[in-house]
């Protein structure tokens, strides 16, 4: 284990996920598997020319893992073990329901 594991100009991020307002959005949010990850993401759009095209719209979260090399503490579906060094560049995804 690194000594130093946190350096400058990244920081670990901690990214809250699943606070929902009525009892019925609680509900929806927990029901879905994905934590409403995936609401939103898929758009269908039809051109000028009458073809139909398929957008992704990837979330900032996935951009930030992909374009700045940050990356999820889980392993194998488990949260990351005790005692295991926190690097930079690390997401914490707290499911405020779970």
């Amino acid at each position: 284990m690194s000594a130093k594991t946190i350096e400058h100009p990244f920081y670990p991020i901690i990214f809250v996920r699943g606070y929902a307002v009525s009892q019925a959005a609680v509900e929806d949010t927990v029901a879905d598997p994905y934590m409403v990850f995936n609401i939103g993401s898929t758009k269908l759009r039809q051109l000028l020319t009458g073809i139909v095209e398929q957008h992704y719209f990837e979330s900032p979260l996935v951009r930030l893992m992909k374009d700045f090399g940050y990356r999820d503490v889980y392993e194998g579906g488990d949260e990351m073990p005790p005692g295991h060094a926190i690097v930079s560049k690390s997401v914490f995804i707290y499911r405020y329901y779970d």
